[in-house]
């Protein structure tokens, strides 16, 4: 019997080994192990210092100084300001917003509305661009948006219109405009004789593709009433040259730009300028001496033709009753 038992006993097959402990890895103890490639030496990044927020007066000193004309590069040299400060001063808003959880943000209540629409028609503030105009408005008119200015003008019957080229005639203006044509035309006769006439116009030079002027208009407003934006413009320094040299001046009629031929040569004169220049990257400085260029630039032969076009003209005016003419 105990024989048999042992017997049984050693044919007994021993107990599988217990699993492995999982053991926890250490952060610490695989950046600490050593390591078959060669250890590189660690690299500092330097950070780079924030540069301190400008101040309310800096960012209008900053905007005043782009608003005549100075580049980035200029306004940095002369302020010592980065020129991702500037061009922060200059597009964004002069005192930094906060946001605000308010769901009246988008509406101006009635009081700012008047003082706004008073504001745009006091001075040249009308001519201020709608996407700038929270940069140029006093406190507290500041505050709003772009959205809330745009909802605020349209409830007053605001709208942004480019300066007109050609206003309605009144019948006054239309005799007025077909008896200077019968004049002129009976004292100069040839086209010859309009080769010694000086013409002279002024036009709006800016950094624009559009080359227009836009300004803001009221519903209740009369264009004709709105200083400088009416197409009756007359330059002091023009005038009072041509008092000093005692050349006699001939008086075109009121609204008669499609009768003097300098107007066709504003065009051409824009558009060499584009072709030869990339002025929408210039400043009002930088714009002086490419203007100058353009103008030597003009064919004389094209002031022959412009100026040899006024007989034809006259006769087209004197043949639609002094109303505008197609040229």
């Amino acid at each position: 019997m105990a024989s048999q038992a042992s017997q049984a006993t050693a044919t007994t097959p021993p107990p599988p080994p217990p699993p492995p402990r999982r053991r926890r890895l250490s952060i610490t103890a695989l950046l600490n192990s050593p390591s078959s490639t060669p250890s590189t030496p660690s690299t500092v990044i330097a950070k780079r210092a924030k540069k301190h927020d400008l101040t309310r007066d800096q960012r209008i000193g900053i905007k005043a100084l782009h608003d005549f004309g100075h580049t980035y590069e200029e306004i940095s040299q002369k302020t010592g300001y980065s020129n991702r400060q500037i061009q922060t001063a200059v597009n964004g808003p002069v005192t930094p917003q906060k946001h605000r959880q308010h769901h009246n943000l988008l509406t101006i209540k009635t009081p700012d509305r008047r003082r706004l629409k008073e504001w745009l028609q006091s001075g040249r503030n009308r001519y201020i661009p709608i996407c700038r105009l929270r940069y140029h408005l006093p406190p507290p008119l500041n505050n709003h948006g772009d959205v809330a200015l745009n909802r605020a003008l349209q409830g007053l019957g605001g709208r942004s219109v480019f300066r007109p080229r050609r206003i309605p005639l009144t019948d006054q203006q239309k005799a007025a405009r077909k008896a200077w044509s019968i004049r002129q035309l009976e004292l100069r006769p040839r086209p010859v004789h309009w080769e010694f006439v000086l013409f002279s116009d002024e036009t709006w030079a800016k950094a624009d593709f559009i080359w227009k002027q836009r300004a803001i208009l009221f519903d209740d407003e009369d264009p004709e009433n709105i200083p400088d934006f009416a197409v009756k413009k007359r330059s002091k320094m023009t005038t009072t040259a041509l008092q000093r040299t005692g050349i006699p001046v001939l008086r075109f009629p009121a609204y008669a730009p499609d009768l003097a031929p300098i107007e066709n040569l504003w065009p051409w004169l824009k558009a060499w300028m584009e072709d030869n220049f990339d002025i929408q990257a210039m400043g009002s400085q930088e714009l002086r001496p490419v203007i100058q260029a353009a103008w030597d630039a003009i064919p004389g032969d094209l002031l022959l033709r412009l100026a040899h076009s006024m007989p034809e003209r006259l006769q087209k005016c004197i043949q639609k009753e002094g109303n505008y003419i197609d040229y």
